[in-house]
């Protein structure tokens, strides 16, 4: 009789894992991502922003009016209001679940942009242009990594943004070019007379792009960072591969200099 039991409550511990497994492989089998569902509902709120935006730019406005501002914050909030939900969703593909989530705080970005329109016009235009790039390289990312599409009526409207976000990449790859070509500027001192010495560099344009002009600014800075003087280089057109001597004069003991731009290319 003992062996039984034994026997019986043996069988009841290997059944119970058989059980487990079970119940674990259903919940992963009814688990519902959100994939699918936010392409979907991204896509009608891109349309349906582009459709209220297209009925304001008809009627005409005053860009610095809070009537304007309160259009804008409406035109963000039709994205808001059906995709926001989506930050706490379950994806399949991590990937784009992150792309969701920066997605909504771009928006978010935005809509605290556009708040500042009537307070402070200046730092709106900036944070609203930045957060706008933002926006155009994101929703051309889903077009191109996540096969988001739009119908017909509003095609042109998503290969705008796609052809923006190119534009905004191309100019921050020349950017960084032109960061580094002023960060590998080298000044040396290669003539004195008296307390004035003079300083030359070689600026080779190697951006792959031709200058119209470049102005820069020199800070001398001493050991404290305490700006002694500022010098002046200024270059008029440059194409690409093309060099230029440049040349400053100081009497000033300095530590460090730092290179101040402003420039522009030739279209």
């Amino acid at each position: 009789m003992k062996k039984r039991v034994l026997t019986m409550l043996f069988a009841a511990f290997l059944i119970l894992p058989i059980f487990g497994c079970s119940n674990d492989q259903m919940e992963s089998d009814t688990l519902e991502y959100a994939d699918s569902a936010f392409m979907s509902d991204l896509s009608e709120s891109l349309m349906d922003r582009w459709d209220e935006a297209a009925k304001l730019d008809q009627s005409g406005y005053d860009p610095y009016s809070k009537e304007y501002q309160e259009d804008l914050i409406a035109l963000i909030d039709i994205e808001l209001n059906n995709i926001s939900e989506y930050r706490s969703a379950t994806f399949e593909d991590r990937n784009l679940q992150e792309a969701a989530i920066s997605y909504i705080n771009i928006l978010e970005d935005t809509k605290e942009a556009a708040n500042l329109l009537t307070i402070d016009y200046e730092d709106y235009s900036l944070k609203w242009t930045e957060s706008y790039n933002e926006r155009s390289k994101a929703i051309a990312e889903f077009a191109s990594d996540f096969g988001l599409t739009v119908d017909e009526a509003h095609q042109s409207e998503l290969n705008d943004f796609i052809g923006t976000a190119q534009q905004i990449e191309d100019d921050e790859a020349l950017q960084e070019k032109v960061n580094n070509m002023l960060a590998g500027l080298q000044f040396s001192a290669t003539e004195q007379s008296g307390s004035y010495v003079t300083y030359s560099a070689t600026l080779t344009n190697n951006t792959g792009a031709d200058f119209a002009y470049i102005n820069m600014t020199i800070d001398l800075i001493d050991e404290n960072e305490l700006i002694l003087e500022q010098a002046y280089c200024n270059v008029g057109v440059l194409a690409d591969g093309k060099s230029i001597l440049l040349e400053f004069v100081s009497d000033k003991q300095f530590a460090a200099y730092q290179i101040h731009a402003d420039y522009d290319f030739q279209r």
